[in-house]
């Protein structure tokens, strides 16, 4: 891996420095977009900023700076939280029904907590799955295409006997939100102005029913998937 971490953290133990880190979609683009942009033209191009260019670098410098329980999600600035699972948790211990903490008991309560965000920042990414259910079955293979080109994997299928429908259970990472930008907006006119590559706007409904199902967040994902499929288990 680099180096690079080791001369930063040696400059930045010399000068005052403040150390923001954080979490968003694309953030070394973003970042990158920022500091070259606004940041260097308020603050000129003498001041010294240090960005981390790789994962491998972000966690190293976040270690060596932070303590985990310096740590926090802000979850108010996540607008795309309804689209993720909640954080993977671990048993923190077993409290037992006298009250001490035995293995070997019967528990009375398991505590639970949240992973930490550095430990996260090592965890591989985690696959979701998310249902779409459509009426243009005519259009099988070329949905099915779609949906191959956009990197999802189909997991299951379906055909409804009762309203004729096809369903797709795909999986990728981001799965729940990726698939909302796919089928695009349920307004055709703004599908079909705005989202001119989303399957709504490739296959548009004749009547005023809409063509396309999709989950909208995790819990919607849940229940349509344990509806549909009721006999597998859920992939997450």
């Amino acid at each position: 891996g680099s180096h690079q971490w080791k001369s930063d953290i040696q400059y930045l133990q010399t000068v005052p420095m403040i150390a923001v880190l954080v979490r968003a979609i694309n953030a070394f683009s973003i970042t990158k977009e920022l500091l070259n942009g606004n940041l260097r033209s308020k603050h000129g191009q003498d001041s010294t900023f240090i960005m981390s260019e790789t994962p491998e670098h972000a966690y190293k410098l976040a270690s060596l700076l932070f303590f985990e329980k310096e740590l926090y999600s802000d979850e108010i600035m996540r607008p795309k939280q309804l689209h993720l699972p909640p954080p993977r948790t671990h048993v923190n211990s077993i409290i037992s029904k006298e009250g001490r903490h035995h293995l070997s008991d019967l528990p009375e309560r398991l505590v639970y907590q949240s992973e930490g965000i550095l430990k996260s920042m090592l965890a591989p990414p985690r696959l979701l799955s998310s249902i779409l259910v459509t009426s243009q079955v005519q259009h099988f293979g070329k949905i099915f295409k779609r949906i191959e080109q956009e990197e999802f994997t189909v997991v299951g299928l379906r055909i409804t006997r009762d309203s004729d429908a096809l369903v797709f259970c795909v999986q990728a990472e981001n799965a729940i939100y990726k698939l909302l930008q796919l089928v695009g907006p349920k307004d055709p006119r703004d599908a079909k102005i705005n989202f001119q590559f989303s399957l709504r706007a490739s296959f548009p409904s004749t009547s005023s029913t809409d063509n396309f199902y999709v989950s909208e967040n995790v819990c919607g994902q849940c229940t349509g998937y344990k509806k549909i499929f009721p006999r597998r288990p859920l992939l997450r």
